[in-house]
């Protein structure tokens, strides 16, 4: 099914956009640096979206980006996503107190360190929020060794304590 021919109103050949594409080295702009160098040489937009990995409407909206106002403006947009910043939930001394508590006591469950917050620092937190705190402090869970049914514990013991040695 053919569409509407693309109409571009390019500023720049088909070789500077190359050069421009082969000399980037941000990530983010060599994709559109080399949609835009594919365009211009005469790909459709359903072939330069395949051939850089990304949905036509993406390429679509840097084409309108690029009529707006050019490679600076196509350079100068941002990915979407949340735009909003993430309010912390605990302030250092008390995200400090977390972990300290975390780190020598330890919590049993999330929950557990849920209630723990609530009463000690007075703050309520989510599931979620307190595994995106655990996950900030590099805290993991603490698993037990698997342990055979058929090892001797006093063997073990002794082996630990270097009573096996080679002659």
């Amino acid at each position: 099914m053919a569409g509407r021919k693309l109409v571009v109103g390019w500023r720049e050949t088909a070789a500077e956009l190359g050069g421009r594409y082969r000399a980037e080295r941000d990530g983010r702009l060599v994709r559109r640096w080399q949609a835009l160098w594919l365009l211009r040489q005469g790909k459709t937009v359903g072939e330069t979206a395949g051939l850089v990995g990304v949905a036509e409407r993406t390429v679509q909206e840097w084409v309108g980006w690029y009529r707006a106002g050019g490679l600076a403006e196509v350079a100068r947009r941002r990915r979407g996503g949340l735009r909003r910043t993430i309010r912390e939930p605990l302030t250092p001394e008390q995200l400090a107190a977390l972990e300290q508590r975390a780190r020598t006591v330890g919590f049993a469950t999330v929950k557990q360190a849920i209630a723990w917050a609530a009463d000690a620092l007075g703050v309520r937190l989510t599931v979620e929020q307190m595994r995106r705190l655990f996950a900030k402090l590099r805290l993991r869970r603490k698993l037990p060794r698997p342990v055979s049914d058929r090892a001797d514990p006093a063997a073990q013991a002794a082996w630990k304590g270097g009573a096996w040695r080679a002659p």
